[in-house]
Formats: C-alpha cells, sequence, structure tokens
C-alpha cells in the first residue's frame, strides 16, 4: 500500500495537471478546493464534455486518481477521456493503471465511498451508473456498448449497440470481471473473479459468477458495509 509520505509527495509533485483539472471543468468556488487529485501523471486524450460534482459536501482530495492500492503493479499513467457528462456523487478513489472513458452522449455516474482498485476500464456511451459503497478489484471492465453493430439476418434487425449498466449500493466485483451492456446489479450484489456478467439480476445480497454469470448463492453481504 501506498505510505503516507509518498501519497503526500505524489499530491505535490502532480499538482499542476490537479489544478488545470479542476479549473478546466468545474466552477470556480468548487475548484478553488481541489477536490479531484491525482496521484500519477495523467493522460488528456479529450477533456470535453463536463463534470458534475452532486455532494452536499465538496472537500480537497475527495475524489483521488491513481492512487496506487496495491503493489502488484507499479504506477503507471491514469488515461482519461470524456466528451459527456461524468457526475460524482461523493467519495471516489480510482487506483493507477486505469481508464475512464465518457462518449459524448454518454453518461457515468459514480455514488459515495466508491473504491475502484488498479488497472479499471470504465467506458460509457449511453449510461453507466455506480450506487453508494461499490467496491470493484484489479482489471474489471465496465462497457455499456459493443462499438460494433450487428444485424439480425433472419429478422432483418440491428441488435442494440448501446445498454445502460446499473451497479447498485454495497455491490462488489472480484477481480478481472467484465460488465456487459444491459448488466443491472441489485443491493449487495457480490460477483465472482473472473466472471462475465450480462444481463439483469433482481434477487439482492446474492453471489453470482461463470461464464455467463448465474446466481451461485444468496444471502451474503461484505462485512464492510
Amino acid at each position: 500500500m501506498i505510505s503516507e509520505f509518498n501519497a503526500r509527495l505524489r499530491i505535490l509533485l502532480f499538482l499542476p495537471w490537479s489544478i488545470v483539472f479542476n479549473f478546466h471543468y468545474l466552477p470556480f468556488k468548487q475548484a478553488c478546493k481541489l477536490p479531484i487529485v491525482f496521484y500519477v501523471l495523467p493522460t488528456f486524450l479529450t477533456l470535453k464534455g463536463k463534470i458534475i460534482i452532486d455532494s452536499p459536501i465538496i472537500r480537497f482530495n475527495m475524489i483521488q486518481f491513481g492512487k496506487c492500492k496495491a503493489p502488484i503493479v507499479s504506477y503507471r499513467s491514469f488515461r482519461w477521456e470524456n466528451r459527456g457528462t461524468v457526475i460524482f456523487n461523493g467519495r471516489l478513489e480510482i487506483a493507477h493503471h486505469a481508464f475512464v472513458s465518457c462518449g459524448r452522449d454518454g453518461i457515468l455516474q459514480f455514488g459515495d465511498y466508491n473504491r475502484f482498485n488498479f488497472g479499471c476500464r470504465i467506458i460509457s456511451y449511453k449510461e453507466i451508473v455506480f450506487g453508494d459503497k461499490v467496491r470493484v478489484s484489479w482489471d474489471c471492465t465496465f462497457l455499456d456498448t459493443d462499438y460494433h453493430p450487428l444485424i439480425d439476418t433472419v429478422r432483418g434487425k440491428p441488435l442494440k449497440v448501446f445498454q445502460s449498466i446499473r451497479i447498485d449500493y454495497g455491490c462488489w466485483i472480484g477481480h478481472n470481471c467484465i460488465i456487459s451492456k444491459g448488466v443491472k446489479l441489485p443491493k449487495n450484489t457480490t460477483v465472482c473473479a473472473g466472471a462475465i456478467v450480462k444481463g439483469r439480476f433482481s434477487q439482492e445480497n446474492t453471489i453470482i459468477g461463470g461464464n455467463i454469470a448465474k446466481v451461485l448463492d444468496e444471502g451474503y453481504v461484505r462485512d464492510d458495509v
């Protein structure tokens, strides 16, 4: 884990990028508080779109990008691409070696106290919504689009390319999971490592897993929620 001294040093080292980012996206009074802080050198692919912080309390360092959460891999660049709308509803940690992308018509919304470990890819071209206290392990992908359309040659109709993803309160997603378009995870869903998740689930407090993921057991919640 990153030491407190190392964390403070990295805040100072990458402070210019944090300042530019905050004042580019946020109203002046919010930007002055520097609520968004980089702990690693960011790569800004596109600084378009908009950011909204919808929280009763806005404070310094409440949204952390690139902070090391595990020593398994070394620090890497945090990659940012935004043409749509990104909404923060509170505290957020997205670790290093991550990619966040929001398309022109995309909406990407984070709940309060969301935590993403290293190597996560969050790509929204329609809508991805995370509830409060969602925890995500390393190397997970959230993708609400297929990018390339397919045609049903029997019916002569195109398949849906974009479908919203909704991850509810207290969900816990293990490492190396793929969360596909149209997924809905209800409250306190635990997703086993390596799962490929498709479709909508309705029962709360379950463990799901597999390829394609299905309900494996029920009656479980993470003990720190």
